[in-house]
């Protein structure tokens, strides 16, 4: 999903933003157009031409990466509602490490059920 980024930098081009998927980081796009990350940071052109260092901060909890523009926080919304923050993919881990330890406390009390009906 592309997220539109709206700064008083870029009101004549189209900075946008792509969420990360499963296999791949997030991006940044500049018309249509992946700009190449070097360093760890995004080197975009505004309008005025100057070049503007674009950082994003991603988290595996987080779907919504943090957007720095020049050291400056950029606080992103969009219309996705509750979808955005449900981030399925990168929870599965999670879910699965959970139910492991569901499996293996459950295991335990019948285990212990057991040695008490028996003993």
């Amino acid at each position: 999903m592309d997220i539109t980024i709206l700064h008083p930098e870029f009101m004549t081009q189209l900075l946008e933003m792509r969420i990360s998927g499963y296999w791949s980081s997030p991006r940044i796009l500049l018309n249509g157009v992946q700009v190449k990350r070097t360093g760890g940071e995004y080197a975009v052109t505004n309008d005025a031409g100057h070049e503007v260092s674009v950082r994003l901060n991603s988290s595996v909890f987080n779907m919504l990466p943090q957007l720095l523009i020049e050291g400056q926080e950029i606080r992103i919304r969009t219309d996705a509602g509750w979808t955005q923050f449900a981030g399925w993919k990168k929870s599965i881990p999670v879910q699965w490490g959970n139910l492991a330890m569901q499996s293996f406390l459950s295991a335990a009390r019948t285990k212990k059920l057991n040695k008490t009906v028996q003993g």
